[in-house]
């Protein structure tokens, strides 16, 4: 919410015409038309109605500050809305219902909770509740962004994130997500979103998006990696299944990384996938020919018709999804 009370060149002009005496009106009617003095009546009109308006605004900023305020306290509640929901071993819309309102004190004990419930009775802690402001939509209207650390036992600690905005007066947690031992999100303050996880060594995956002004997700791109492939059976994701690649025609397999994208479109996964060979340091190894369709890597994968861009290419498809999505450089931070 803009608080800037741009009313000095208001009071500049004010000061001057007041100041102005006749014998400086009549040297400058030689070039100018002077405005009649009723006019000053109304620029004074004017800026007393724009200081109003600013401080409306300014009272709107701090209402919704204070309601922030209050559900740290314990003072507010929220409700979750439908889809705000991206967690994995905390699945937030299995534990609370859309529409109901919730307490700070009461989201905190329904995960503790669910930890007894689903974990075969593991013992479970909150050990601290932090918090950030974001700036969903670069609008300069705020949003809270809530940490809760939940602990398990003595080995296993989980985050769980939650973006609340304030929407008619009342509290909404338009996205929720969590990290963990093994897989970690940031939300920057920008509302760009960065998850990474490992699932092996020297295998990964990740998904990019962020939220817009309403504090909504939107999907920027998922990706999984292998840096070497351990299997002549190689298992690549596609359309929430998955194909069996045979690789045990292929040399050198084990320094060979395959890369598999997916873009969200509606209610389908649109799939992608490169491939190149790293060298000692990891670095890819650039070689273009491995794409050409006589290529037997090539072969494979068009055996199963999936999609593979070149290495070199993947930044260029992915620079215009982020285009298609209105994702800008600003919330990226370029």
């Amino acid at each position: 919410m803009k608080r800037k009370l741009l009313v000095l060149g208001a009071v500049l002009t004010l000061v001057f015409m007041c100041a102005c005496t006749k014998e400086n009106a009549s040297s400058v009617d030689a070039g100018l038309k002077q405005e009649p003095i009723e006019s000053v009546d109304n620029k004074t009109e004017a800026t007393n109605l724009s200081v109003e308006a600013q401080t409306e605004n300014t009272e709107e900023a701090t209402d919704y500050m204070a309601l922030y305020e209050g559900f740290l306290s314990g003072d507010v509640k929220v409700t979750f809305d439908e889809g705000a929901d991206h967690g994995s071993y905390f699945e937030l819309k299995n534990l609370f219902t859309p529409g109901t309102e919730y307490s700070l004190d009461e989201i905190k004990d329904t995960l503790l909770k669910s930890v007894e419930t689903n974990w075969g009775g593991v013992k479970a802690t909150i050990q601290d509740v932090t918090n950030d402001y974001i700036d969903c939509g670069m609008d300069s209207v705020q949003e809270l962004l809530v940490h809760i650390n939940v602990v398990l036992g003595e080995t296993e600690q989980f985050n769980i994130h939650m973006v609340i905005k304030e929407v008619e007066g009342a509290l909404h947690v338009t996205y929720n997500c969590e990290s963990y031992t093994r897989s970690s999100t940031e939300i920057l303050p920008t509302g760009f979103v960065k998850n990474a996880g490992s699932s092996g060594a020297a295998s990964g995956v990740s998904e990019l998006g962020y939220l817009n002004a309403d504090a909504k997700y939107t999907q920027w791109y998922n990706l999984a990696f292998d840096m070497g492939v351990v299997s002549s059976d190689y298992y690549l994701p596609v359309e929430d299944d998955a194909v069996v690649l045979d690789l045990s025609s292929i040399e050198n397999i084990e320094n060979l990384c395959i890369e598999s994208y997916y873009f969200v479109n509606g209610d389908k996964k649109e799939y992608f996938y490169t491939y190149y060979y790293f060298d000692k340091d990891f670095a890819p190894i650039a070689d273009d020919s491995i794409y050409d369709s006589e290529n037997p890597i090539r072969k494979i994968f068009a055996d199963k018709n999936l999609t593979v861009y070149p290495k070199s290419q993947i930044q260029n498809v992915l620079d215009k999804r982020q285009a298609e999505i209105g994702l800008s450089d600003l919330v990226l931070q370029k």
